[in-house]
């Protein structure tokens, strides 16, 4: 604000008071249309007070000062800039609700709308009287406060009518304003340029810039938070609203956004989206929502180093050490104070990633709304996923403001274990029903270690991990460290020394990451790193069992429990950690090797959760401690190979150390499936698992056994591994037909000493062997430079405790009338791809109209497809047209290739005149990119010379009066449309070219019965019409045989011209194959 000041009678000393600044809004500077707003009051003066004495309101509001500058005076604009406190409020009620009427309010009956807004203060420290009970000041009132609120267009008519205040016929609306007017130009439309602007972060936040604009030197946006030094003026952009991304990780004025328009190609993104679910009120979804696709940002801030897929206009949402969580519909701050919780949103992204909802209602797939995130501070939209504007397109337009979204980001969490060497005292007293850990352990048998984590998205609360064998884990690699630090550190076996890994906390979807640590047993370092790939030599896969990881969670169907057996913590209960006595849902056996002689140690872990409060008190993880406890064993616990339902034989690890052992037996439970009657409807066979004993004798060579009949155990002394084979069911071990549930399917083995102690159990699940999950989504994208085509297809998501490996292969294929022929092919690098959007280009002996699938192949699995067999071509299905509910089963699941471009029907003319060519053309399929049309002036098509327009994406290309007419010979008229994949089609149009006559006349007068016509060429008819108020009085045709000789003609039935009466001429002449004819042109009878 600028001051005044005023002598008093008595030549006082300079009395100053607050004069408040207007803002004419401009919204059509030619024809002088503006709204004019008024700046609210600072709190501060600009000129520092000479003192400020509490003597009351009139001291308040005029002040005697020193004349110099206030150095606690911000500037304001109509809002305060966050965490900025410089409007002049009521501080006793800070906010004032208003009525107002709503221009985009659907319901007739209920136009008003109660608005919360800061409760100013005015000139004399007041607050207005907008809910006054005396009708004439509070109306009064509120026009008065409505001149201090930045223009908006939901409630100021001006800012989406026309210079007549009329509703705009396009449909567009003052999306921002500007310093000075935009306007459009040969290469730049105004509202680019206001992009430009906003891209360029040109927005006046400094009162200084108002320098810049007075000087002409610059021009700014100018927004709600603008400081205002003096009345200013200010210019209206008009646009249509769009999504507005926030990078959200500086200050406010450097921030980069991303805006994306809404334009009528979302209406088509929402049908098809919406289309997709089995609800029965599509049409009502449809109406009600306008869904977007999010662009991917970048998952870290080491994205652009790893080279990992994003999109390249978010390359600048990053924050420095940390990872990309969601968008919000809030601004909240990425710091220890952020109000927003991650890592709270599991359930919601579960239901979103399948489409359904807890309660059974259909969801459109990987979609989050607006009408959702409404006031929740746990919610978000995930990465890469779509987002939906809980209201339709039409009033999405007609409210005309931008939808904001803004980037959230969490710090690495540092992740430390302290490894440790403990024995167990297992006398039990009131504190420790199962025993304590004692620091007994013999310092010869603290052995060094290497120590590793393993890492999955978490499925549970923090208070309540869980460890699954069928989870996907996955080893930490170069791409996942934030610093320089190894993946496998190295613990000397010091009391006391913490290990610490600086590594992602949240996944890219923003769900939480839970983390296991782990020992790496010696030689098997190879193993972590391979952990959930496929053994190229025996087509299965490293697992828990590789690296001596028994688990102790019974999964059966969706469910899982511990296992009552289960060992349990022994760790002391410290907050937001395993409590003790819990049951360990896993725990690892791994022996060390010390020349030739082996150590046997179990060892168990507990976890700390280390969370930070939000302000109000809700709990988000940042971090984890990990207590690994290693206790010596006796006896070593039998180390089990992966083992498949299809597999015939047992192969456990049986080394060098363990013959020198000179162990005595070994005690296999093997599980057997008996059959146990037959299923209820089908008879067929029904079977339950019985364990069956089995023990072998060991020689005192320590390496030959003996079992019962039938049964073999021979070692391989080269390989290490001990194979046991059953052949009394001749082929060896069956073992599918066995039951789902794990405790169904797990072998049990213990080792006998020389002493006849028995060893604590090694166990194995048989793992089923499984179907890769298929593809479910693919489309057609736009292809790049020197592509035949290019397909988009969406890694399976089948929920985070089951997701696709590194190594996991997706395959295009065609069918070429007798087999299935690979036509791409795409491997999966890096963990936590589940739903990701991956691209594969196209490449072999590909068709127009091919049917395409993908194959599906993940590491140990079986190859899946997302349509049809293995063999055999495959015939889409065809919807039902009774069920209008459900999609057909097959949608999106293949694709039918599209490599033709847009071919247009139409023709060019001659506009009426011959001054332009008239282009009316209609595209067979809506173009995706741009259409060219270009005008043989100089030659054939490509010619130099020839003129070219370029226009927008639209179904029917109408270019009229836009190709000037130059050139008497046009060689032709030719349409280019590029579609949606990149593909291209020029056509020729049809095109009959007229050419010009001169005809002139003489002696056109009333009274008159006959005038003289010239041509220009011989044999020239020209068609005379005669009009008398506005009807026809006399017409007639002549012939002019003769070429630049006037010529009299006399008018038929003695017809003569009248005054205030005009002839019209039409002439025409044709030469071979050339047709000349005149402009038409008229000629007034006065």
């Amino acid at each position: 604000m600028f001051n005044a000041f005023r002598h008093t009678s008595l030549q006082s000393a300079p009395v100053y008071e607050q004069v408040q600044a207007k803002v004419k809004f401009m919204t059509y500077p030619d024809q002088g249309a503006y709204m004019e707003k008024i700046v609210p009051l600072n709190k501060e003066y600009s000129i520092e007070p000479e003192k400020l004495n509490a003597q009351g309101l009139e001291e308040v509001t005029r002040l005697k000062t020193t004349g110099k500058p206030n150095p606690t005076y911000k500037p304001n604009g109509f809002k305060a800039k966050p965490n900025e406190d410089n409007i002049r409020v009521d501080e006793n009620a800070k906010t004032v609700t208003v009525n107002r009427e709503s221009l985009t309010e659907t319901d007739n009956f209920n136009k008003n709308k109660a608005v919360t807004y800061p409760n100013f203060l005015n000139h004399d420290g007041y607050a207005y009287g907008v809910n006054s009970s005396d009708q004439t000041i509070r109306d009064a009132a509120v026009k008065e406060f409505i001149k201090r609120l930045y223009p908006d267009p939901e409630f100021d008519r001006q800012l989406s009518s026309d210079p007549n205040n009329n509703k705009r016929a396009d449909g567009k609306v003052v999306i921002g304003w500007t310093t000075k007017e935009l306007k459009d130009d040969g290469t730049r439309s105004a509202i680019d340029k206001f992009y430009d602007l906003e891209k360029d972060k040109k927005v006046l936040s400094d009162i200084k810039q108002w320098k810049d604009v007075d000087e002409g030197e610059k021009t700014y946006i100018f927004n709600e938070y603008s400081p205002v030094d003096k009345n200013r003026t200010v210019y209206a952009v008009w646009g249509t609203p769009s999504l507005v991304l926030h990078a959200n990780n500086t200050d406010l004025d450097k921030e980069v956004i991303v805006r994306i328009p809404y334009n009528k190609d979302d209406i088509t993104t929402t049908n098809n989206i919406i289309d997709a679910m089995t609800s029965a009120t599509k049409d009502g979804l449809k109406k009600k929502n306008v869904i977007k696709k999010l662009p991917l940002a970048p998952y870290s801030y080491k994205s652009k180093s790893l080279s990992e897929d994003y999109a390249p206009e978010l390359d600048a949402f990053i924050k420095e050490g940390s990872t990309f969580v969601g968008w919000t519909m809030k601004r909240y701050s990425n710091d220890e104070n952020s109000e927003f919780v991650a890592g709270n949103n599991n359930d919601r992204i579960g239901e979103i990633q399948k489409g359904l909802a807890i309660n059974g209602r259909s969801l459109p797939v990987r979609t989050e709304s607006s009408q959702y995130l409404s006031g929740k501070r746990d919610a978000y939209v995930p990465n890469g996923y779509n987002f939906a504007v809980s209201k339709g397109f039409d009033l999405l337009m007609k409210e005309g403001k931008d939808i904001h979204l803004y980037a959230n980001y969490r710090p690495y969490f540092d992740v430390k274990v302290k490894p440790s060497y403990k024995n167990i005292d297992k006398t039990a007293d009131v504190s420790h029903k199962y025993g304590k850990y004692v620091n007994t352990v013999d310092k010869a048998k603290k052995k060094p270690l290497d120590i590793a984590l393993l890492y999955r998205t978490a499925v549970t609360p923090y208070e309540k991990p869980t460890v699954l064998q069928s989870a996907t884990y996955n080893p930490l690699t170069e791409k996942e460290i934030a610093d320089s630090s190894p993946i496998i550190q190295h613990w000397d076996g010091t009391p006391d020394k913490i290990l610490s890994w600086k590594v992602p906390g949240y996944d890219r979807e923003g769900m939480r990451q839970s983390f296991v640590a782990t020992v790496v047993p010696q030689g098997k370092a190879d193993i972590y790193h391979k952990f959930k790939k496929e053994n190229p030599d025996t087509g299965k896969i490293y697992d828990w069992n590789s690296l001596g990881f028994t688990t102790f969670v019974k999964v059966a169907g969706d469910s899982a429990e511990l296992d009552k057996g289960a060992p349990r913590n022994l760790h002391e209960t410290v907050d937001r950690g395993d409590p003790y006595g819990i049951g360990l849902a896993k725990q690892q056996a791994f022996t060390v090797n010390t020349e030739g002689k082996i150590d046997a140690f179990t060892s168990a872990t507990s976890r700390q959760a280390v969370v930070r409060k939000t302000p109000e008190s809700a709990e988000e993880v940042k971090g984890y401690n990990i207590l690994l406890t290693n206790t010596p064993q006796s006896i070593p616990s039998p180390d089990f190979e992966s083992v498949k339902d299809t597999d015939k034989t047992i192969d456990i690890n049986f080394g060098p150390s363990l013959v020198n052992e000179k162990l005595t037996k070994l005690k296999l439970k093997v599980p057997t499936a008996v059959q146990d009657g037959v299923e209820e409807g089908t008879n067929k066979p029904k079977y339950k698992s019985v364990l069956k004993e089995l023990e072998f004798t060991i020689a005192a060579d320590g390496k030959t056994f003996t079992g019962p009949e039938g049964m073999t155990a021979t070692l391989n002394e080269n390989t290490g591994k001990l194979t046991i084979g059953n052949f009394t069911p001749e082929g060896g071990f069956d073992f599918g037909n066995l039951p789902a549930p794990e405790n169904n399917r797990t072998i049990y083995g213990t080792y006998v000493n020389k002493d006849g102690a028995e060893g604590d159990p090694g166990k194995v699940v048989i793992t089923q062997v499984l179907t890769s999950f298929p593809v479910k989504h693919m489309e057609q994208i736009l292809k790049r430079d020197g592509e035949t085509a290019r397909i988009e297809f969406t890694v399976p998501d089948e929920g985070p405790t089951d997701q696709v490996v590194p190594g996991t292969v997706y395959t295009a294929q065609k069918f070429n009338g007798k087999n299935w022929v690979d036509v791409g092919s795409l491997e999966i690098e890096g963990s936590n791809q589940r739903g990701s959007k991956k691209e594969m280009k196209l490449e072999g002996d590909i068709k127009d109209g091919d049917l395409i699938r993908i194959k599906s192949k993940e590491p140990g699995k079986l190859e899946a497809y997302s349509v049809g067999e293995k063999d055999g071509a495959y015939t889409p299905l065809v919807p039902d047209p009774n069920d209008t509910t459900n999609p057909v089963a097959d949608k999106n699941r293949y694709l039918i290739l599209d490599l033709k471009g847009p071919e247009a029907e139409g023709k060019a003319t001659d506009e009426r005149f011959r001054r332009y060519i008239d282009i009316n053309a209609t595209l067979k399929e809506a173009p995706g990119k741009e259409v060219t049309i270009e005008v043989g002036f100089a030659g054939e098509q490509g010619a130099e010379g020839n003129k070219t327009f370029t226009g927008d994406k639209s179904d029917v290309i109408k270019f009229y009066n836009q190709v000037v007419h130059t050139e008497d010979t046009i060689h032709g008229v030719w349409i280019t449309a590029t579609d949606q994949f990149g593909n291209t089609k020029t056509t020729k149009l049809t095109y009959d070219q007229t050419y010009q006559l001169a005809v002139t006349t003489t002696g056109i007068r009333p009274r008159r019965n006959y005038l003289r016509l010239k041509s220009e060429r011989a044999n020239t008819s020209v068609k005379l019409t005669f009009y008398k108020k506005g009807k026809v009085a006399h017409e007639e045709t002549v012939t002019i045989k003769d070429a630049d000789k006037f010529q009299k003609f006399t008018f038929k039935n003695n017809y003569k011209m009248e005054k205030g009466t005009y002839v019209q001429l039409e002439g025409s002449c044709t030469e071979g194959d050339k047709v000349y004819t005149t402009n038409p042109w008229k000629k007034f009878i006065d």
